[in-house]
């Protein structure tokens, strides 16, 4: 339970490896949420990020996946694995140490809770963000036999190889950050180091970030801004809202139904008949497989960010909607729970 760890502990000098190439996506996700933010759910997060950026503290659940950490159990909590056919409502399917689904019903339920302290609501407001986007990727509700695409070795454009940003952090302390030569996130509240970090691609890879790369250096609206500048995800979230038409009927879908359209979805990100292989182990992933799942892979971006800011909303105006719809879908969601309980204990943190 997070009360049991000590809150410091949580923001403590370990090294926690994330992947640089998912910000982008995150902080889009975050992005567009925050634009449909009424006033009150501003002067909200206002409260509980004290002054941080929100999207920034999306990407901050990655950080906390490292071996030693004291949230690193939560690193189950950003995917579901299902194989073709297997019914998620199965004690043997579903996993007991928590998953993407049942990791946003805790969030949501306990920054609803006006007695849970601020610094507590931190934590959970960031997790919500970043899961919201992680249940949109389809292959963080991929295959566990494949790890998500992640054994699924590929070539991007002919590259075998890609050298990242890898993102570590090593605590709060502005001052020292200065003396090591970090950068002091105000939005995560961390000191932040980078180092380069060469790798083999794959194909969850592309889903996490390779695609939107592609796209943003082909695109003369996004491709002079450097990829360090916050205005590209400022840039790209902008961009997604004028040109990707709203898909229907986001609204009011329970976060399992969240994550049937991403398994949905998996199915053609994992579609790789098309594309040839080198040596019959590697995929060769080009402008085709580009050309694919870019528009499935951008509209997702967008619906994440729409769902996230119309659940922050909810918990956070309650003059938000009270229509006929908004009060069937917390049926829904009470009701999913309730099935929930019955398969697993209750998560926390």
């Amino acid at each position: 339970m997070l009360k049991k760890l000590a809150l410091a502990a949580l923001f403590a000098a370990i090294p926690a490896a994330s992947q640089a190439w998912f910000d982008l996506g995150h902080k889009v996700v975050c992005e567009i949420a925050q634009k449909q933010f009424t006033q009150k759910t501003k002067e909200a997060l206002k409260d509980i990020l004290k002054g941080g950026d929100f999207p920034s503290s999306c990407v901050w659940p990655d950080l906390r996946k490292g071996r030693g950490d004291p949230l690193a159990h939560t690193a189950v909590w950003h995917f579901l694995n299902l194989e073709d056919g297997e019914n998620y409502f199965v004690k043997d399917h579903i996993n007991k140490q928590g998953d993407v689904v049942q990791a946003l019903l805790l969030c949501a339920s306990k920054l609803a809770d006006p007695n849970l302290p601020l610094n507590e609501k931190k934590i959970y407001l960031s997790f919500l963000g970043h899961l919201t986007g992680d249940i949109h990727q389809p292959l963080h509700a991929g295959h566990g036999s494949d790890l998500g695409g992640n054994k699924i070795a590929v070539t991007w454009f002919g590259a075998r190889q890609q050298t990242a940003d890898i993102k570590e952090s090593h605590g709060q302390n502005p001052a020292l950050c200065t003396q090591h030569g970090e950068v002091f996130d105000s939005g995560l509240g961390e000191c932040l180091y980078t180092r380069k970090s060469t790798m083999n691609m794959n194909l969850h890879g592309v889903w996490d970030g390779f695609l939107f790369d592609r796209f943003i250096s082909i695109t003369p609206e996004l491709e002079k801004i450097p990829s360090n500048d916050p205005l590209l995800y400022k840039a790209y979230a902008t961009y997604l809202l004028a040109h990707v038409d709203q898909p229907q009927n986001w609204q009011y879908k329970t976060f399992w139904d969240w994550a049937q359209e991403s398994i949905a979805l998996s199915r053609a990100a994992y579609d790789l008949s098309k594309d040839l292989r080198h040596g019959g182990a590697v995929y060769s992933l080009g402008k085709d497989y580009y050309q694919r799942n870019i528009g499935a892979a951008h509209k997702q971006l967008v619906v994440a960010g729409l769902r996230l800011g119309q659940t922050l909303n909810r918990i956070f105006d309650k003059a938000f909607d009270d229509s006929a719809s908004a009060t069937s879908f917390d049926t829904e969601q009470d009701k999913l729970k309730s099935r929930l309980l019955e398969l697993v204990p209750v998560l926390e943190l």
